[in-house]
């Protein structure tokens, strides 16, 4: 009888710790889930206005967290929205937010099109 309890309580203890470890390893990624949700949503209600005439005023901070750009033409716009040289033709210039959060990185694309 005393083995049959033995076997009993090893496989309850066994299965306890699991329980623990799944907890632990599900908890990190549902914040890492919401995390991401939250920087997404964030940044697709990010609204830039661009009149096509001048700068192109870039935030550099959304809420707590710090944004990133990346010009696919720097020699056009700058990472900092800065007009760095008109083209010769009307150019679609595309700037690509990055935010980096705990666990997660989320990116938005705008394209801007700068008159020659």
């Amino acid at each position: 009888m005393r083995k049959k309890q033995k076997r009993i309580l090893i496989i309850a203890l066994i299965i306890l710790i699991f329980g623990i470890v799944a907890t632990l390893i599900t908890i990190p990624l549902v914040k890492n889930n919401n995390e991401k949700r939250t920087l997404k949503d964030k940044l697709e209600n990010l609204e830039i206005p661009y009149t096509g005439e001048s700068d192109i005023s870039l935030p550099i901070t959304l809420d707590e967290y710090v944004i990133t750009w990346e010009s696919s033409h720097p020699d056009i716009v700058s990472e900092l929205g800065k007009i760095i040289s008109y083209p010769n033709s009307d150019t679609t210039v595309k700037l690509k937010a990055t935010i980096i959060g705990s666990r997660t990185k989320v990116e938005r694309i705008f394209y801007f099109l700068i008159k020659k």
